[in-house]
């Protein structure tokens, strides 16, 4: 996903960030857990833009439903869904289950702890609006499907991918690190 649009230069460096991110522990990257990270990243950046700090007072991993979050959704992923057809990957909207083997490697909520400060990073140097960080970051979930082409199906990468941001965009995550 490499164009001169500084938009789709972000995309790229925060998906940079988030194989940084799992590579760090040296024993390479779990394309599974990258894109559930990815995706979960992005739910709770549209999750925190919505509910603010209403989350402050909730308990991390908890459940939450938020009706705006539940507008603002699907038109996230639909830019998702949008941006890997350009890009020639067919988007599996069956609902079919996520094979074991390709569960992520910890919880949603823990990943988003992994990966929300450095995102958040990446995002606020290229001074993209809060309001826009959960697209980014979903469209750098994309651009993993589509670097991990050969190591996935791109049926259970978008799977993946569409479970794991509803899941974000439902659960508390961690209050952000300073």
């Amino acid at each position: 996903m490499s164009s001169s649009d500084p938009s789709l230069r972000v995309v790229g460096l925060l998906t940079d960030a988030v194989i940084a991110g799992f590579s760090a522990s040296g024993n390479g990257v779990h394309v599974d857990t990258a894109l559930a990270g990815t995706a979960a990243t992005a739910g709770a950046f549209l999750l925190r833009q919505v509910a603010g700090s209403v989350l402050d007072d909730l308990s991390p991993g908890s459940p939450v439903l938020v009706d705006i979050v539940n507008d603002a959704g699907p038109r996230v992923l639909g830019l998702a869904q949008n941006a890997a057809s350009s890009a020639g990957v067919e988007w599996d909207s069956t609902g079919a289950d996520i094979p074991a083997d390709n569960q992520p490697h910890a919880p949603h909520v823990a990943l988003v702890r992994q990966l929300e400060a450095p995102l958040s990073q990446v995002l606020t140097a290229h001074s993209i609006d809060r309001s826009a960080w959960a697209d980014h970051t979903l469209l750098a979930a994309v651009d993993l499907v589509v670097r991990a082409g050969t190591v996935i199906s791109a049926s259970v990468a978008t799977r993946i991918v569409t479970w794991s941001f509803v899941v974000g965009c439902k659960t508390v995550p961690y209050p952000v690190e300073q």
